[in-house]
């Protein structure tokens, strides 16, 4: 089962969730038969963690056996603000949102959003993050809030001291969206990721809430979802508690 942050009109054609953040094993499947007022149903049954916050938009089920190891590298968090104290500011001002349960402006995966204002520049250079296998097929996708007009860059250095940047166009606009950058033309990673730095240009404004590697291009026939449903009213998810979530397939 995988939980996501952006709700959606779910589609035939739809190949995984608008923005996945977490998968967790089925703990429970069983059969519930039709009665007078409900169809044949599948019923699965997963266990949140305790130590995860999450405002959950979506919530969809995936093959347990994968062909390949690409659906494992896809929907790989690099970050998700739950821990800012390897977090500096260079340059510029950094406002902090903490988590709320149900929010519609709090951060629905991690415990914080980070809003960077113009001219700033955040960085973390604690990471460790293994990026083998990645390819200019994939993208680099963020999760973000309420962006003003102008240019986004996030850029990734690896062990070797080598820069990536990632420029995101921003327009005005007002709510969680996801944007989406290409990796680098001819790039196969080969090491690790050690540093994140994310810059604002003289004029735009952005809540960041998490960044990802995505795979979505690569997925083949047995990575696909089997079924999604999308949620007006989020799912949330506390900080130290367990959360169980059952999922009914309907069977035609």
């Amino acid at each position: 089962m995988a939980v996501g942050a952006i709700q959606g009109t779910p589609s035939v054609n739809d190949l995984e969730l608008n923005f996945e953040t977490l998968r967790f094993p089925v703990t429970l499947k069983t059969f519930q038969s039709a009665t007078p007022t409900s169809p044949d149903m599948i019923v699965v049954r997963a266990e949140m963690p305790a130590n995860m916050y999450a405002n959950i938009y979506e919530v969809g089920i995936y093959p347990e056996d994968r062909a390949t190891d690409i659906a494992n590298r896809s929907n790989n968090i690099l970050t998700d603000f739950f821990d800012l104290s390897n977090w500096t500011a260079t340059a510029g001002n950094v406002l902090v949102t903490g988590f709320i349960p149900q929010g519609s402006n709090s951060p629905r995966i991690g415990g914080y959003s980070v809003e960077l204002l113009p001219n700033t520049t955040y960085q973390n250079n604690t990471y460790n993050i293994n990026m083998l296998g990645y390819s200019d097929l994939d993208t680099l996708q963020i999760l973000a809030y309420n962006t003003v007009a102008g240019t986004l860059t996030v850029t990734l250095t690896d062990t070797y001291g080598n820069q990536y940047p990632f420029t995101y166009t921003l327009q005005n606009n007002d709510g969680y969206q996801v944007l989406s950058a290409p990796f680098p033309p001819g790039i196969h990673w080969t090491n690790t990721v050690n540093s994140i730095s994310i810059q604002t240009d003289g004029s735009a404004v952005v809540t960041i809430d998490a960044i990802k590697a995505s795979v979505t291009k690569e997925l083949g026939s047995s990575d696909f979802i089997i079924s999604k449903s999308s949620l007006n009213t989020p799912i949330a998810k506390n900080y130290g508690v367990p959360l169980d979530i059952e999922y009914y397939i309907q069977l035609l």
